[in-house]
């Protein structure tokens, strides 16, 4: 009984022994490293959208701080006008041209009659304004524009990759670095687009005919736009 007795705390300190040599060879894992501290960004980089289709592209003009797009259309497609609306979180801005605009034209469209206004008894020879808008909401976050051919004389427009509809900009300004990190994605999205198709019907010569056709077909068309990723750099 006694042997029984004196066997358990000799075992006992047996393990103690055990694993206070194993706790002498022991390394904790090192505390984890703090985050590297992130540069704030400089200007903007755009990669373009891998699409034969609607895109929004880069211009050769672009700058650092000033993105350049230009809309493209798909080849061999037609239509009459184009309107698009692109959201942005705000921390890029949308650039606003000299005379006041948000896009330019880039001449694929009739964006005015071709002849004197032929209904204006009082102005006869009066030219209608160039039909071509743009404009931001949501204070800046929300670019709206449009450009719509006026002339139901003239044919509708065909695209080609290397002749843009229009250009807007993209402006990264040293107020704004602060608060985007250097590599970080700027959400530049497609909100909505839609265009007037070539086809839009034949009016009756007389304008007291029958406009069954242009009621049927004078419709506009919801399109897509693909556009390229926007990171801060």
């Amino acid at each position: 009984m006694r042997t029984r007795f004196l066997f358990r705390p000799l075992a006992a300190l047996s393990l103690l022994g055990i694993l206070t040599a194993c706790a002498g060879g022991y390394t904790p894992p090192p505390a984890p490293a703090a985050p590297a501290a992130t540069a704030p960004a400089t200007g903007l980089a755009y990669t373009n959208p891998s699409t034969t289709g609607w895109a929004l592209v880069q211009d050769a003009s672009s700058t650092a701080t000033h993105l350049v797009l230009n809309l493209v259309g798909p080849s061999g497609q037609q239509a009459r006008g184009v309107g698009f609306n692109l959201a942005s979180d705000g921390s890029v801005a949308f650039h606003r041209y000299a005379d006041g605009n948000y896009v330019q034209d880039l001449g694929v469209f009739q964006l005015k009659l071709t002849t004197p206004n032929l209904y204006s008894t009082t102005y006869p020879n009066f030219y209608e304004p160039v039909l071509m808008v743009g404009g931001v909401k949501n204070g800046g976050k929300l670019l709206t524009v449009g450009l719509y051919q006026k002339d139901r004389s003239q044919p509708a427009q065909s695209f080609t990759p290397d002749k843009p509809v229009c250009q807007i900009g993209v402006d990264f300004s040293s107020a704004q670095a602060s608060a985007v990190a250097a590599g970080s994605t700027i959400p530049l999205q497609l909100v909505r687009a839609r265009i007037i198709p070539g086809d839009i019907g034949t009016q009756p010569a007389d304008y007291t005919g029958d406009w069954t056709d242009v009621l049927n077909k004078f419709r506009m068309e919801d399109i897509q736009i693909a556009v390229g990723v926007l990171r801060a750099q």
